[in-house]
């Protein structure tokens, strides 16, 4: 899959393959891969952009009947999505050094009334 700009030919590429595999044998039915997957790109300039799409992508051989094996795609395509994955370790970075101070003073505080709290 690439994004490209249609005036400067930048282009933006991914691989991901998305396979889904099901049938029956000794063991009953079974069932492997996906049905659907997200693909996060990098920030791309303002433009006008073409997504090519390759379906045979990753294929060692085609397949007999290609009719016979097609199915529906949708493609839902989104910009300016936030990633909140990186709001939450930047949140968990910053916590890291209060919560280092919360323990130590904790265990401080234990410590000095295990010893009496009284200077000798």
């Amino acid at each position: 899959m690439a994004l490209v700009n249609i005036e400067t030919n930048q282009s933006y590429s991914v691989f991901r393959a998305l396979e889904h595999y099901s049938g029956t044998d000794s063991d009953g039915a079974w069932e492997e891969g996906g049905n659907s997957d997200t693909v996060l790109l990098p920030p791309v300039p303002p433009g006008t952009y073409k997504l090519l799409i390759d379906p045979d992508a990753g294929l060692f051989s085609k397949p007999p009947s290609l009719s016979a094996s097609t199915q529906p795609v949708t493609i839902a395509i989104r910009y300016d999505v936030p990633i909140w994955s990186n709001y939450l370790i930047a949140m968990a970075l910053l916590l890291i050094v209060p919560a280092i101070s919360v323990i130590r003073r904790i265990t401080f505080e234990k410590s000095r009334w295990e010893k009496g709290g009284v200077a000798e």
